[in-house]
């Protein structure tokens, strides 16, 4: 073997070495369940249903030098032993405090109480760069809320929380919607949804939220609202001018609570999305929301997808659907429209079709219309021929 040959032996095991030694790290994590690498240079991260008490701790060290990750994943689904308890949620808190490139952090579906909860606000305190967290669907109760609220107030970067489906009830809310108004508060966008507040006090907490100057996106679906509460928040929607983004889907509201809306909707000049599917509308509720918006210009995005009921007065049929026509043929704004899980039938179709076709200004890409009896494929291509493929039915 010549001289030159061994030097270049040498390079390849002293440059293998290296490779061993600068991914080392990365095998305890594969270890840990499923295959899954941590390199170097990962801006994201996705270890859904991977990571438990057992090895969070393990996770917490193999983070502590990366300056490189933004976005972690360590939500859990329904699997029992993949759920993150209070010992592993303070790991992942220890993440908080010394990731300092992380902005976006999800762990929603654990089983963490207050003591977890605990961990989290105090790391959020001295976080300098979460933008986004999803700690939804965990066993945050009162309590819990009341610390991430006041967690609120100091972090500055925070802009979006996503706090859906825990335990806390109207209390905890009111203190969440308080500590939103604070001047130190940046977020500007909030998930709020499946939540049971109490009737007595849910006005007080969506008065607080839609008098809230920065929130921009709020969603307050599957949260009980009834007429009652539609009139409320209808009122309070008249005033609002910075919401721009509305969920309030998977409701109680009917032909009372949508007459409160449609009101709502002709003078409220800043929403562009707007989503009141699953709720208790028939046609008489779309008739009064269709001619509101024959006037509107700002509404872009309009979710009114029937009720997943069997009830047919909760569905819009060919009747709703030529007020929905009589929209479409003047409207110069929407954008996406989902009336999916209907009763319209090919008539109905037919007619918003036609409507379409008139309207040289519309601007509508996408139309949501599944679910319907005899609206075929051969139909449904039908009219993304007349429309050039312009309008994407799904």
């Amino acid at each position: 073997m010549t001289k030159s040959s061994r030097k270049n032996i040498s390079r390849k095991n002293k440059k293998s070495k290296k490779n061993v030694k600068k991914y080392s790290r990365k095998t305890k994590i594969n270890k840990m369940r499923g295959g899954v690498y941590i390199l170097p240079n990962q801006k994201k991260l996705d270890l859904n249903d991977k990571i438990t008490d057992a090895n969070a701790l393990t996770l917490s060290e193999e983070l502590k030098n990366n300056n490189k990750l933004e976005e972690l994943k360590i939500s859990s689904s329904s699997t029992p032993g993949n759920k993150l308890g209070n010992t592993g949620i303070k790991e992942i808190a220890e993440i908080l405090n010394t990731l300092l490139s992380l902005k976006k952090l999800n762990i929603s579906g654990h089983k963490f109480t207050n003591i977890g909860a605990t961990a989290i606000a105090d790391a959020l305190k001295n976080n300098k760069t979460l933008q986004e967290l999803n700690i939804s669907g965990n066993n945050i109760d009162n309590g819990s809320a009341i610390k991430i609220a006041e967690s609120l107030i100091t972090i500055k970067t925070l802009t979006k929380l996503n706090i859906s489906n825990n335990d806390f009830n109207s209390f905890g809310a009111v203190k969440l919607a308080e500590a939103l108004l604070d001047e130190k508060s940046s977020i500007t966008d909030l998930d709020i949804s499946s939540n049971f507040f109490e009737s007595e006090y849910a006005e007080s907490i969506y008065k607080l939220l839609l008098e809230n100057t920065k929130l921009t996106t709020l969603n307050i679906s599957d949260n009980s609202i009834n007429d009652n509460l539609s009139k409320f928040i209808a009122d309070e929607l008249k005033e609002n001018t910075t919401l721009t983004t509305l969920y309030m889907a998977v409701n109680s509201i009917g032909i009372e609570g949508a007459t409160a809306l449609a009101g709502a909707l002709e003078k409220n000049e800043t929403l562009i999305t707007l989503d009141i599917s699953n709720n208790e509308f028939g046609n008489d509720s779309v008739i009064k929301i269709a001619k509101a918006l024959t006037t509107k210009t700002n509404l872009k995005k309009l979710y009114i997808r029937g009720n997943t009921s069997d009830n047919i007065d909760y569905k819009i049929s060919n009747f709703g659907a030529t007020a929905i026509a009589d929209l479409l043929k003047i409207n110069e704004s929407l954008i996406e429209l989902d009336i999916a899980n209907n009763i319209i039938t090919k008539n109905g179709f037919e007619k918003i079709k036609a409507a379409l076709k008139n309207n040289t200004k519309s601007k509508l890409n996408t139309l949501y219309m599944s679910n319907y009896d005899g609206i075929t494929d051969n139909i449904v291509e039908d009219f993304q021929r007349t429309f050039e493929g312009r309008i994407v039915v799904k």
